[in-house]
Order: C-alpha cells, then sequence, then structure tokens
C-alpha cells in the first residue's frame, strides 16, 4: 500500500509495511482527492477499505490480486 500511494504521490516516507500515523495521513489525502471522483465516499477516512484498496490499485496501474504487493496489514486485517 505504501508503494502505491507513493507511486500516485501522496506518500513519501519509509516504505516499511506499517500502516503507521504518516500511512493513515496518506490514505486520508489520497481519499480527499479521489472523493473529487466520488470512488472512496464509502469508506471511512484514513481506513484503508475495499473502495480505497480499488481506487489506490486502479490508480497506480495496478489490477487487484497482482504482483506487487506490499504486504501491510491494516488494522482491520486487510492486507494490500
Amino acid at each position: 500500500m505504501q508503494g502505491m500511494l507513493y507511486k500516485v504521490g501522496f506518500y513519501h516516507g519509509h516504505r516499511y509495511g506499517q500502516f503507521d500515523g504518516d500511512t493513515e495521513e496518506s490514505v486520508r489525502r489520497f481519499q480527499a482527492w479521489s472523493a473529487v471522483a466520488d470512488e472512496v465516499r464509502s469508506d471511512t477516512p484514513g481506513t484503508y477499505g475495499v473502495a480505497t484498496r480499488q481506487a489506490l490499485t486502479r490508480w497506480a496501474g495496478r489490477t487487484p490480486g497482482s504482483s506487487g504487493a506490499s504486504g501491510i496489514t491494516d488494522s482491520s486485517g486487510n492486507q494490500s
């Protein structure tokens, strides 16, 4: 997830697989940006829910289930 956020310009920290405050803030910024296209409004701000995961995957040029997943598990148990 951090790698995809980095690729689309929303994450600038170390990509080490932890859903920390910097990652959460990056998710929030991505959600605010992509909400303009009404893509992620069903997800709570700052959470890596289904709509956010699909939008981020699409914007980063990957398809769900493809290689390149980061291996990050968020607080809800979702892995990217």
